[in-house]
């Protein structure tokens, strides 16, 4: 079997990333590596064996997380390192002792361009989940070779009760919102102003949450009747399926996304998306299934204007909404993911490396700072070359 590491932020958090790398930790083996987790920001102890937290926070000393990387790193090395993003990158493949590196880029976000550009050299093969990310990366790295940049297409598990009937909606229509709570990139603040527009249609609904975060209680005083808005919270297994597929419609308001999972998961049980057109992976999806459905980012009124269209869709137009968004995400239900992914690691090993060894110095001084110091000088290193562009 391949040694491999996968190293990422987040195990626990609610992030369609993390649902991944659960998926990778189930069935790994069976698509023959042998695989470990070094996890950033878990403090935890009670994670599963072969996850390793490395406990960092931000008044964190690179030194620390330097020895911390090291003593994770040397219980086991690996043949190959999969970075899922690019935190940290710069730093940590000093240290990560590994024959190969691949990027795994699973979003698009502001600076990932920029990210590439400084860090792309470090990697032997670059995956991305979507067109849109992997055409960021030919701006970004334009030398890189063709053959070693990857489609990567989520993997949706798709249990066998979670099929549904295609039929039109029952009263009232019910509408949700699956993801983590937060207003950076999900914009749950917007959701009163959604919600206002919503009400003016007159349509009958009812709006779940499937999720949590730490704007869960704001959004529970913002949307005090329970009997029109329900907070199911963190749910998974057969019960997030059940809930999920009980949905009419999953809606979105974010500033950015990649390729949303909870989209797929509820395309593939027949759910209909409600979408901004924010550039990214998902609105193609939305598209193929009702165009209308895409609407302008930040547009409230316009959002709930394809929602009262939708709800009062006809029973064959519903059958056939249903039917374009199951057929939508075909190539993501099964082993498609985890039998490219596999192709494609064992061709990165199979050739020679063309990732360089040209890294960012992080010794002594600089690695006395902490994480929140080193982002303080990257910031002012940033205006000062500015500063130095514009007086050219």
């Amino acid at each position: 079997m391949i040694k491999e590491t996968h190293c990422f932020p987040n195990f626990h958090s609610l992030g369609g990333v993390e649902a991944m790398l659960n998926l990778h930790y189930e069935l790994d083996a069976a698509f023959g590596f042998d695989s470990r987790f070094v996890v950033y920001y878990e403090k935890t102890t009670t994670l599963p064996d072969r996850v390793h937290p490395l406990g960092f926070d931000p008044e964190m000393k690179y030194a620390e997380a330097q020895r911390r990387v090291k003593a994770v790193v040397k219980q086991h090395p690996s043949e190959i390192t999969v970075y899922h993003g690019l935190w940290g990158v710069p730093w940590l493949a000093p240290l990560d002792m590994a024959q190969r590196r691949v990027l795994v880029i699973h979003g698009k976000h502001p600076g990932l361009e920029r990210l590439l550009i400084r860090s792309g050299h470090l990697f032997d093969g670059i995956a991305g989940t979507s067109d849109e990310v992997l055409e960021i990366s030919r701006r970004a790295l334009p030398n890189f070779p063709e053959d070693r940049r990857l489609y990567l297409p989520y993997a949706v598990r798709l249990p066998q009760l979670a099929t549904r009937e295609v039929a039109q909606p029952k009263k009232p229509v019910v509408i949700g919102f699956c993801s983590r709570l937060i207003v950076e990139q999900k914009r749950v603040d917007r959701l009163p102003q959604f919600i206002k527009e919503l009400d003016k249609t007159g349509i009958q609904y009812r709006f779940e949450f499937l999720g949590d975060g730490p704007e869960r209680g704001w959004l529970e005083e913002q949307f005090p009747d329970r009997d029109r808005f329900v907070f199911h919270g963190r749910h998974s297994g057969l019960d997030y399926w059940r809930r999920l597929a009980s949905w009419d419609c999953i809606y979105f308001c974010s500033d950015y996304e990649g390729t949303p999972i909870s989209m797929l998961e509820a395309l593939a049980v027949g759910v209909v998306p409600l979408f901004p057109g924010i550039g990214c992976g998902g609105d193609r999806y939305v598209a193929s299934v009702r165009p209308e459905n895409l609407y302008e980012p930040g547009n409230m009124a316009q959002a709930a204007a394809a929602f009262e269209s939708l709800a009062k869709g006809l029973p064959h137009e519903w059958q056939e909404w249903r039917a374009k968004a199951i057929r939508s995400v075909v190539d993501h239900v099964g082993d498609a993911y985890f039998s490219r992914f596999r192709d494609f690691l064992n061709g990165i090993l199979a050739r020679e490396p063309i990732s360089t060894k040209n890294f960012e110095w992080r010794g002594f001084p600089l690695n006395q700072l902490t994480f929140n110091g080193a982002n303080c000088v990257d910031r002012w290193r940033g205006k000062i070359r500015k500063w130095m562009r514009r007086s050219d």
